[in-house]
């Protein structure tokens, strides 16, 4: 009798910690921006776990222990990357160390070019958007113009 008793209070004990960690995890609110570049049709949403330090032609950026430099280029697709298609752009990747470096068309003469300096899993690079803009636009209200 005693058993049952030990094993229901244990049982009991693990579903109420399995409760507060799923709520906790569901209960995170972030904030996010999107960047967008009109000039170059590509947009960027970004949550409130990154800094961002914003310039002309170039965007440096910090999450936790990762940071990365996304800088818009006039010019082609380095020849070394490893051709592929990220999101919806034709790219280019590297992957040196902790480097990882991102290469993304935006027209016949501009790339993005990301240097994301990957210490840990998360918060992950920044990637660009293309197709769902608008979309994104009318969910997230607070927008900020980039490279124009």
């Amino acid at each position: 009798m005693k058993t049952k008793y030990i094993l229901i209070s244990l049982g009991l004990i693990l579903v109420i910690i399995i409760s507060l960690i799923m709520w906790s995890a569901f209960r995170v609110h972030r904030t996010f921006v999107l960047y967008k570049s009109v000039k170059h049709n590509f947009c960027l949403l970004v949550d409130d776990r990154y800094t961002l330090e914003i310039s002309e032609n170039r965007i440096k950026y910090t999450g936790g222990l990762n940071s990365g430099l996304l800088e818009l280029r006039e010019g082609k697709l380095d020849e070394k990357m490893f051709k592929t298609r990220i999101g919806d752009f034709d790219s280019g990747y590297q992957k040196l160390k902790n480097l990882r470096i991102y290469e993304y068309i935006l027209s016949e003469n501009y790339i993005l070019k990301d240097t994301f300096e990957n210490v840990r899993k998360m918060p992950i690079n920044l990637v660009p958007l293309r197709r769902d803009c608008a979309k994104i636009e009318k969910k997230f209200k607070e927008h900020q113009i980039i490279f124009n």
